[in-house]
């Protein structure tokens, strides 16, 4: 069983506000999480992590963090450089360009 949680509502404002949210196993033990802020509709993973323990850890939080995300009117999910699972995972690649002009209008 894996657990969500997440800062209280007060901190989930729309801006800019460093959120943090992690899983637990049963054991109460922290298997991954992310660092990010907000600015407007967009939200910006700063870093994340996940243990070693728990395989596939990482891939649940990123995608229970898109849902979470959605439901708070965000639109887009900044997840940071290009790898490989991200792309797996359903991630788009905008360019540069694109990017800077969502960011500035969000």
């Amino acid at each position: 069983m894996v657990e969500f949680t997440q800062f209280p509502p007060h901190m989930l404002r729309r801006e800019i506000d460093f959120l943090k949210y992690m899983f637990r196993e049963k054991q109460l033990m922290y298997v991954s999480g992310d660092i990010a802020y907000a600015v407007g509709d967009m939200y910006v993973a700063m870093t994340g992590w996940r243990s070693h323990v728990v395989p596939g850890a990482g891939t649940v939080q990123i995608i229970a963090s898109v849902y979470l995300l959605k439901e708070l009117g965000y639109c887009v999910m900044d997840m940071g450089s290009v790898m490989d699972y991200k792309i797996r995972i359903g991630a788009t690649l905008v360019s540069r360009n694109e990017f800077i002009t969502h960011f500035r209008e969000g």
